[in-house]
């Protein structure tokens, strides 16, 4: 037995916060990927086609970014 014990959770080693960090950044860097993608195919849309769809021009930055 240790001198000393150190109670931590089961989800409190170093190694699962880091690993948490990583996924958390990587969904960061997919979401954006995503965002910019459905910016740049409702760009490309007219305004007649944005109207069915029920958007406007200044819509579509938080269209894309799933606000709308």
């Amino acid at each position: 037995m240790a001198i000393y014990e150190i109670k931590r959770a089961p989800g409190d080693a170093i190694s699962t916060r880091i690993a948490t960090a990583a996924v958390r950044a990587a969904y960061r860097v997919i979401d954006a990927r995503r965002a910019y993608a459905t910016r740049q195919i409702l760009d490309r849309l007219s305004d007649e086609m944005l109207d069915d769809i029920g958007l406007r021009r200044g819509d579509i930055p938080a269209a894309a970014r799933g606000r709308i």
